[in-house]
């Protein structure tokens, strides 16, 4: 017991913990306001306070806890509607079907031999200069300060990614012709998420480096060959993935052989000395756990690391780039606070100023880190992570010879043998890995498949927005045969419910529907309760064009809460103006008949005549430029806090109308897929404009809606009915403006205007 409070007292005084509370204080110091701006965001009354304030607090709220439209920093300044066209998640599958013999043409053996020579430079070279910096002296002097060159490696990295970006980027920006309410939008995470990857990562590097203060370099590059056990613990956490038995088997056999490399070590190695020294010297006892603890951090930091990116990756759609520029953005950030508030960052400059060597050293070793970031990406983007990992495992080879050779690191036979049994447990396991990918599945493989996958397709909850003549309800007539779910249209169900004479609410909705008003959203979500209830609906539903503003969308995802059911996917046919007019005032129409043609893409053989009879062809009545103008101008103005109320859930995505209908189709069933079985769905943790979230009974008893500002209030019916609404105010004399302005922007902000 005596012993364990002594060893522990030590390690309490152990420098490296110092350094690590020291470089937090830099960190909390920068999380404080991003966590006051997420408590913020939770409360509803933050919209009551004046416009500056509250418009603000939004820009800041859009910017780094909701979902950003778009990557302002990256996209070209000159012009204001460009945004980018953004690649989806690798597929493993498609990168590794590529690599086939039929495709291993001149040109891509030159493409791996680039990608394996730049990562062996790159990544050998940025080791041997780690390990020169932080174990070896320069004119007397050590350098210790590992925060200083994470901030260097993010540096450097951040510029290398914002130049790259826009040197091999450019070809894929595409100028929308459209407003920004129209725009095409790409989901991109908010900044947040990135801080939380740029914190792990800035731990996993901090971590590295510290460690080499008391393990040799060789211990450490063994050590990472066991990165993939706590990327694979940190796998079922953070994504919930399951592993093969026989991938375990080969861990574990790798791990085995570390073991015997440690026992093995030569005796005169910096690793006997630090690992097998006898206990009766403390000084060396706590070297080696704190070599041990910072080993096990580092590699379980850079294991969530890894992991979360791969989450970011698959629920958003942004390129390596986009994550690589950010996430060493908010790390330059972040390390820089901590050293200026540390007081050391201008002492490393004075040490980088006083030793030539070691500025050398630093600049290199951070180009190398950013270059091998490129690589990294590039190659599995190319060739797949079975490559990818065949090459890194070489890496690792090369780094433990290559440090044995130019440190004069000795190995005895037992750590020779070590080192064989781990290599080649992980060769073999990314051989077979390589092998199983190219295998073609057999027939019945494939149809036991399908039969799964059609198995799996049935009971999804679907939302479709687009602006008219995006082709919405094409999609929906596919999707609905496809999963065997119900269509619910809001406006069949007022009309069928205004039929039923019997019935008071049916009478109310006919009266209202004959005064040119609008329904109550209460009773529609009633009308919609009623209709989900039905056997067609037993497996899912299909919403076109509702819901409208974000009223409703809370309502419904209330109804949805009590039914214990939830939105899949809301997928958004994205169209721009220009094209939307061309295909809708372009129709024409042969009544007669119900043929219909098209003057620039279906043009009849005789201008506006009918090809069969000859007789005149009329356009429809409200395919005039005026009436698409009034529709789309109301589309966008509903649509637009609408879709950022579902990105804040990730659910929300944008799909291109402008494809034919199949590749639209296809498009659609690809993102079904990806969410319906991801856990991306953010529930709604405020109460929101209902008093009683957890009861049906309660939502169809609550007729009107109440918005307080300040003394007053606001009463108004669920939808902007002219002439029901009341403001009782105490003066409306040279306050009218104000009241007038703060009443349009409550309006607006509730989705009603």
């Amino acid at each position: 017991h005596n012993t364990s409070m002594s060893l522990l007292k030590t390690l309490q005084a152990d420098s490296w913990i110092i350094r690590l509370a020291s470089n937090h204080i830099g960190y909390i110091s920068c999380a404080i306001p991003l966590v006051g701006l997420f408590i913020v965001s939770k409360k509803a009354t933050y919209h009551k306070l004046p416009h500056p304030v509250r418009w603000l607090l939004t820009s800041l709220i859009r910017l780094f806890i909701s979902d950003v439209p778009s990557n302002s920093i990256l996209t070209d300044g000159n012009s204001k509607d460009t945004n980018i066209q953004i690649s989806g998640p690798i597929s493993t599958s498609a990168t590794a079907s590529s690599f086939s013999s039929s495709s291993f043409t001149h040109r891509r053996i030159v493409q791996l031999l680039v990608s394996f020579i730049g990562l062996q430079i790159s990544y050998l070279l940025w080791g041997l200069l780690q390990e020169r910096i932080m174990t070896r002296t320069y004119d007397g002097e050590k350098f210790n300060n590992s925060q200083y060159l994470v901030f260097m490696n993010r540096i450097l990295s951040m510029f290398v990614s914002y130049v790259c970006f826009k040197i091999f980027c450019r070809k894929k920006l595409l100028v929308n012709n459209t407003n920004t309410l129209s725009g095409v939008y790409s989901a991109s995470p908010p900044l947040y998420q990135y801080g939380i990857i740029s914190y792990a990562n800035c731990m996993s590097t901090w971590f590295q480096y510290e460690s080499l203060l008391y393990i040799s370099f060789p211990v450490q590059v063994i050590a990472k060959s066991i990165k993939t056990i706590p990327v694979m613990l940190f796998g079922r956490y953070v994504s919930n993935k399951t592993y093969p038995i026989r991938q375990y088997l080969f861990m574990f056999i790798m791990a085995f052989g570390i073991a015997l490399f440690f026992l093995g070590y030569n005796e005169n190695s910096p690793v006997k000395e630090t690992i097998t020294k006898t206990p009766t010297s403390k000084h060396n006892r706590i070297t080696t756990a704190s070599g041990v603890i910072l080993l096990g951090l580092y590699l379980g930091f850079d294991a969530y690391t890894s992991n979360y990116q791969k989450y970011v990756f698959d629920h958003f759609q942004i390129t390596f780039l986009h994550m690589m520029f950010y996430v060493n953005l908010i790390s330059t950030l972040l390390t820089l606070t901590s050293l200026i508030l540390n007081s050391t960052f201008f002492q490393c400059i004075y040490f980088m100023q006083k030793h030539q060597q070691f500025t050398y050293h630093v600049l290199t070793m951070s180009v190398c880190s950013a270059i091998g970031q490129l690589f990294i990406f590039s190659t599995i983007e190319e060739f797949g992570p079975v490559i990818f990992t065949i090459i890194m495992t070489m890496r690792q080879a090369f780094s433990i010879v290559l440090s044995c050779l130019y440190y004069r690191h000795t190995l005895s036979l037992v750590a020779i043998l070590g080192l064989h049994i781990a290599f080649a447990a992980l060769f073999s396991h990314a051989y077979l890995e390589f092998k199983k990918s190219r295998q073609p599945r057999s027939n019945i493989q494939m149809s036991s498949k399908t039969s799964n996958d059609e198995n799996q397709t049935k009971g999804v909850n679907v939302v479709l927005l687009g602006a008219p003549g995006s082709g919405k309800g094409t999609q929906g007539s596919k999707l609905r045969e496809r999963y065997e779910i119900c269509a619910i249209s809001t406006g069949d169900l007022l009309r069928h419910a205004a039929q039923d004479k019997e019935s008071d609410v049916g009478k109310q909705i006919k009266k209202t529907m004959d005064a040119g008003g609008l329904v109550d959203d209460n009773i529609v979500m009633k009308l919609i309760n009623s209709n989900l209830s039905k056997p067609e609906c037993k497996n899912g539903f299909l919403f076109d064009g509702f819901p409208r503003t974000i009223y409703q969308g809370e309502q419904l995802e209330t109804l949805l809460e009590s039914r214990r059911q939830r939105i899949d996917a809301v997928l958004e046919y994205g169209i721009e103006d220009d094209i939307l007019k061309r295909r809708i005032l372009g129709r024409l129409i042969h009544k007669p008949s119900g043929r219909t043609y098209h003057e620039e893409f279906n043009p009849p053989k005789e201008k506006m005549k009918d090809d069969v009879t000859g007789e005149k062809l009329v356009r429809r009545s409200d395919d005039t430029t005026e009436t698409l103008n009034a529709r789309l101008s109301t589309y966008h103005t509903q649509t637009t806090p609408l879709i950022d109320f579902y990105q804040q859930r990730n659910i929300h995505r944008h799909i291109d109308a402008t494809k034919s209908v199949d590749d639209v189709y296809k498009e659609s069933l690809d993102v079904i897929e990806h969410l319906r079985y991801e856990p991306t769905y953010k529930p709604m943790n405020k109460k929101g404009p209902l008093e009683d979230r957890t009861t049906m009974a309660t939502l169809n008893k609550q007729l009107e809606t109440k918005i307080e500002q300040d003394d007053n209030f606001l009463t108004v019916k669920t939808q902007p009915v002219t002439g029901k609404s009341n403001v009782p105010v105490d003066s409306l004399n040279k306050d009218f403006l104000f009241i007038y302005k703060t009443v349009t922007d409550i309006l607006r902000d509730r989705g009603l205007i």
